[in-house]
């Protein structure tokens, strides 16, 4: 225990206090210590500080007023305040609290403070100095105001006394808590097939997404609370303001966004749940699912021009007010335009409008099988007289293809005759082709003819 006399200070640990108040009666001094709801010109006024002080029913004792001693007090910071200003901004921070005497012109009026652990047993207790958690400072020596400062976190309640200094026995006392402390947010990202790539520095606030146009799954982000090891008050996850997510793109991205596509650099909205959990549709198949492949590209290549801290995530509360912001990357490794499976010979050919593809003709389900109208092909009888199959075409102009004969010989000793059902973009045979190519198709192409045998030569 230390005592406050001849202007000295009492420390202890103390933070998230709450105070109530008490009416010790003073035996034999014909005065007892009671509350006083008003102070005196004269007495000093604290300034506000960044923690906050409050008792037992929820007053704030660091409002720039002097209050009377109750019997709990609670020292706390508030959320995130820790995160975004450091300890050093925040400690120490403190109330002035007056222990009161009736009658009020009673002579002996002079006390001592005190401040000890309740539990002196405690391991923060026994490794810890009162000097480096809680001070008191008595207005001068013998007051009955004194200044009560949380230095530091604390781990073990505190109980705060103030003793005549002319009967022992007239005492009133306190309790001061410290409440646990929020430190911030914890996220992590997530999303189907880039699990690994998916990283969140919580540290630097910063993270990685993928940008890949043939992935359905959607980004979820996942969030935990990291709260303080020190306290003596529990502060519930229900007390923390859970993050609503917001995005954005860095003006660079958005404006190359927009370039590629009028509208493509409006951020896509988050959709938040729960206590910090979020799903976004970013860079993936449904973010690209309505542009055609010439704008796939053109945004793919936005995308990997501005990969580098192109994305922010706002962590908001619930009045849109930023808390933290998170920048982003993207990884570009997986990211194709919807032509994958095609090849390009960027020797002869060039990406975007005006550039010249191939087409390739061959037999749905017999892909192993020669081109349809290679030297040699079985069915290489099967064009049209005056048809058009042509084997490139350009981006920016319509072409059309046109239908196999009905029914055709078989080249070779021991073909039959065969009939044509049709052409298809698929060797499955899932998506029929209209015998047009459009004009915005970027890509090389197979087309595939629906044959079957007609007769067969025996």
């Amino acid at each position: 225990m230390y005592e406050y006399r001849n202007n000295s200070i009492t420390k202890g640990f103390i933070l998230g206090v709450v105070f109530i108040a008490l009416i010790i009666l003073a035996a034999g001094l014909g005065a007892f210590f009671y509350k006083r709801a008003h102070k005196t010109a004269e007495e000093e006024t604290p300034a506000a500080t960044t923690g906050m002080i409050v008792d037992g029913d929820g007053t704030v004792l660091n409002d720039g007023e002097i209050h009377d001693m109750p019997e709990t007090i609670m020292f706390s910071v508030p959320h995130l305040l820790r995160d975004v200003e450091g300890d050093d901004d925040i400690y120490p921070f403190n109330a002035i609290i007056r222990a009161n005497v009736y009658p009020a012109n009673a002579d002996d009026q002079e006390v001592d403070w005190t401040a000890e652990f309740v539990n002196p047993n405690s391991t923060f207790a026994n490794t810890h100095r009162m000097s480096d958690c809680l001070t008191i400072t008595p207005t001068y020596d013998g007051s009955l105001i004194a200044r009560i400062t949380c230095e530091a976190p604390f781990g073990e309640q505190i109980r705060i006394t103030v003793t005549s200094r002319y009967n022992e026995d007239a005492t009133a006392s306190c309790l001061v808590d410290f409440k646990q402390q929020f430190l911030g947010y914890n996220l992590t990202f997530n999303q189907k097939g880039h699990s690994a790539i998916m990283t969140a520095n919580n540290t630097n606030h910063t993270g990685v997404f993928c940008a890949d146009f043939g992935n359905e799954w959607d980004i979820s982000i996942s969030c935990t609370y990291v709260k303080s090891d020190v306290y003596t008050v529990a502060l519930q996850n229900s007390e923390i303001q859970a993050p609503v997510y917001q995005l954005s793109f860095k003006p660079e991205l958005a404006a190359a966004l927009n370039n590629a596509k009028a509208g493509a650099g409006t951020p896509p909205s988050c959709y938040t749940y729960g206590q910090g959990s979020g799903q976004v549709d970013l860079f993936n198949e449904d973010w690209a699912y309505d542009y055609t492949p010439a704008e796939r590209g053109a945004l793919a290549n936005a995308i990997r021009a501005n990969a580098t801290g192109s994305v922010y995530l706002d962590l908001n509360d619930s009045n849109g007010n930023r808390m933290v912001r998170y920048t982003i990357s993207i990884n570009t490794d997986d990211l194709y335009v919807g032509v994958e499976s095609l090849s390009l010979n960027p020797n002869t050919l060039v990406f975007g409008s005006g550039a010249t593809y191939s087409i390739t003709y061959k037999r749905a389900e017999h892909e192993d099988e020669p081109d349809l109208f290679a030297n040699g092909s079985e069915y290489a009888q099967s064009q049209m007289i005056g048809g058009n199959y042509p084997t490139t075409y350009k981006n920016g102009t319509e072409v059309s293809v046109s239908d196999l004969k009905e029914t055709f010989p078989g080249v070779g000793e021991d073909s039959g005759t065969y009939s044509f059902n049709g052409w298809y973009w698929d060797s499955e045979m899932e998506t029929p082709f209209d015998g047009t190519i459009p004009e915005d198709m970027v890509g090389n192409i197979t087309l595939y003819a629906d044959i079957s045998v007609y007769s067969s030569h025996h």
